[in-house]
C-alpha cells in the first residue's frame, strides 16, 4: 500500500475554516463494501481495498487506486470515537488528533498537515474494532493541500469497513541523544509515497518530533543528511521550535523491501529553520520501523 510522504513538514501554513455540505454529514455517508475505502475526491468518486495498522496511540487506514492514494490516521488513541483533523500549525510541535492524506502518482502529495491548526478541518471517526476478526471500520473527510503548490482538495463521504489490520505497537522505535539529554519516541509514523519513506517518532503530545526522509528504495550503506529537500534529511521540533539537517551521518543496517521494515542509526547537526541563532545536535540515534 502507497500511503502519503512527509508527515510534520515544517513550513508556514495558511489558516483555513472548512465549511461541510450537507453529504460530509457521518448520517449522509455511505458506507463502504467490506474490505473497501471510498471517498469522493474533487468532486470523484474513488475506491480501493483498503489496509490498517494499529500501534500504539494511533491507527491508520489507507488504499491505493491507479496509483491515487489516501491515507486516514488517527494520532491520538487507538480507540473508536472521533477524532478532529487540524494542520500543525506554522512552525509548532502540535500533533493534531488526526490526519488525512492524497498522493496521486507524478504529482505532489497533499495533506491536512499543511493547514494551520486553529480550527477542524475534518474529522476521522473510528466506528469500530473488531479485535476478534482483526479489522477496523469508520468514516472521514478533510480538506488536503500541497505544501509547494498551494492546491486544495476536498475529500469527502469517506467511509472504510472491516479493513484487516496489523498492530505493531511493540516494533516501531526511535529513539537519540538531543545536545545530550535522552529522545524516546512514543509513537512511530512511516509512511511511503512516490519514491520517498518518511519516519517520524515523536513523544506523546506531539513536544518533540523527530522526521527522516530518504528514498524509498534506500539501500543497506552509509549516507550523509543534507539540508531540507535532499535525498536524506532530517527535521527536529521542540518547543515549538523547528530545525533543519545541515549535516550529519545515516547508516542502513537493514531493509527488507518485501517485508517492509527499515533499521539504522543516525547523527546529525541542524540549523534553525529560520535561520535565527542556535544549532541542535543528535547522537546515539537509532530506529527500527515497519513502514
Amino acid at each position: 500500500m502507497k500511503v502519503i510522504s512527509k508527515l510534520l513538514l515544517s513550513a508556514t501554513l495558511v489558516s483555513v475554516l472548512f465549511t461541510s455540505c450537507s453529504d460530509d454529514e457521518p448520517g449522509n455517508v455511505p458506507v463502504a463494501p467490506a474490505g473497501k475505502i471510498i471517498a469522493t475526491v474533487g468532486g470523484t468518486p474513488w475506491e480501493s481495498t483498503g489496509a490498517a495498522i494499529i500501534n500504539n496511540n494511533s491507527i491508520s487506514v489507507g488504499g491505493e487506486s491507479n496509483g491515487n492514494a489516501i491515507q486516514a490516521t488517527v494520532l491520538k488513541d487507538d480507540v473508536v470515537g472521533t477524532y478532529e483533523v487540524k494542520g500543525i500549525g506554522a512552525l509548532t510541535t502540535f500533533t493534531p488528533e488526526a490526519m488525512v492524506a492524497y498522493g496521486t502518482s507524478g504529482s505532489v502529495a497533499s495533506t491536512s498537515m499543511y493547514f494551520d491548526n486553529d480550527v477542524a478541518i475534518g474529522t476521522v471517526t473510528i466506528t469500530e474494532i473488531d479485535e476478534v476478526n482483526k479489522t477496523v471500520s469508520g468514516t472521514f473527510y478533510s480538506k488536503v493541500k500541497s505544501y509547494t503548490l498551494g492546491t486544495i482538495i476536498e475529500i469527502t463521504a469517506g467511509s472504510f469497513t472491516k479493513i484487516p489490520y496489523v498492530t505493531e505497537s511493540s516494533q516501531n522505535t526511535m529513539s537519540a541523544k538531543i545536545d545530550g539529554v535522552q529522545f524516546n519516541s512514543h509513537v512511530v509514523i512511516s509512511a511511503s509515497a512516490m519514491g520517498t519513506l518518511v519516519l517520524n517518532g515523536q513523544t506523546l503530545g506531539g513536544q518533540q518530533i523527530i522526521t527522516i526522509s530518504v528514498p524509498e528504495a534506500i539501500a543497506v550503506g552509509t549516507f550523509a543528511f543534507g539540508e531540507l529537500g535532499s535525498d536524506q534529511y532530517t527535521t527536529y521540533s521542540a518547543n515549538g521550535e523547528t530545525y533543519t539537517s545541515i549535516s550529519g551521518e545515516l547508516k542502513i543496517t537493514a531493509h527488507n523491501k518485501t517485508t517492509k521494515h527499515i533499521e539504522g542509526t543516525f547523527t546529525f547537526t541542524a540549523e534553525h529553520f529560520l535561520l535565527e541563532e542556535g544549532n541542535v545536535s543528535a547522537t546515539e540515534g537509532i530506529f527500527s520501523v515497519n513502514y
